[in-house]
C-alpha cells in the first residue's frame, strides 16, 4: 500500500559484476529497483538519492567520499 507514496529514488549502485551480471545483482537490488521504477546508476559522479555498495566495490571509489548521500552496505 505504501509503494505508491514513495520518491522514485536515484539510486547509486557499486554491483558484484560492473554489467550486473552477476545472480546477486540481477536478483537482489537491480530486481527490486525495476519493479518499482526507480533508476540505478554506476557512474560514481552522477547525482543519486542513496549508494549501495555491495561486498565486491571498489571502496575507494569517489562516490563512498562525496558524503551528500546515505550509503547502504549490502554484504552479504
Amino acid at each position: 500500500m505504501g509503494f505508491e507514496l514513495m520518491k522514485k529514488l536515484k539510486i547509486g549502485y557499486l554491483p558484484i559484476a560492473s554489467d550486473f551480471s552477476a545472480a546477486g545483482d540481477r536478483r537482489r537490488l537491480v530486481y527490486w529497483a525495476n519493479s518499482r521504477g526507480h533508476e540505478i546508476v554506476n557512474n560514481p559522479f552522477t547525482k543519486i538519492d542513496v549508494l549501495v555498495a555491495s561486498e565486491k566495490s571498489d571502496f575507494n571509489s569517489p562516490a563512498l567520499h562525496r558524503g551528500a548521500h546515505p550509503i547502504i552496505f549490502d554484504l552479504i
